[in-house]
């Protein structure tokens, strides 16, 4: 306290301007960041998150390990379109699952206004790579994927969301 009360008496020295103005820049990147930020880090998770997925679930048949056990389970099981709903929930909703806790809360409220674009350009991003890669591609699959993809990622970045408010801001 007494150090406080120090720094309260001292004389005021003025900042020199490019301090003031990196310190007001920093703090505006922080409070409204940008939409290419937000996109980059998106990117950056979802990609490491996919390749982990490609270990053991392979999408469009493109797939690290050539395990397709479990696409060979959901497809027999629930038949070809759940199974490509829940392809595109294990690759892209797990990856909105994991942006969501690395999201600070300025990014989350930039994310939430516009969430069904960021997450419809995610899911077209991802499917370009696959077909970079030489994935075969069907628009009925394609279709499918992209409900599961996009409506999971929504519902997942919501829950995370409105979870990470309530906990860590609730004066907000």
């Amino acid at each position: 306290m007494n150090d406080f009360d120090l720094f309260k008496s001292s004389p005021k020295k003025a900042t020199p301007n490019e301090l003031d103005n990196k310190v007001i820049s920093h703090i505006n990147s922080d409070l409204n960041p940008s939409h290419y930020r937000i996109l980059g880090k998106m990117v950056s998770l979802h990609g490491v998150i996919g390749l982990l997925t490609l270990l053991f679930c392979p999408q469009f048949k493109l797939s690290f390990t050539h395990n397709h056990s479990l696409y060979h389970y959901f497809h027999q099981t629930f038949g070809s379109q759940i199974c490509m709903i829940i392809c595109g929930v294990i690759f892209i909703g797990t990856g909105s699952l994991i942006c969501s806790f690395f999201f600070k809360y300025a990014e989350l409220q930039k994310v939430h206004k516009s969430v069904f674009l960021y997450y419809l350009g995610i899911s077209s991003f991802s499917l370009l790579i696959f077909l970079f890669f030489g994935a075969e591609l069907y628009l009925e699959m394609v279709l499918f994927w992209c409900l599961g993809a996009i409506a999971s990622s929504i519902l997942f970045f919501e829950i995370i969301r409105s979870f990470k408010i309530k906990l860590f801001y609730p004066q907000r």
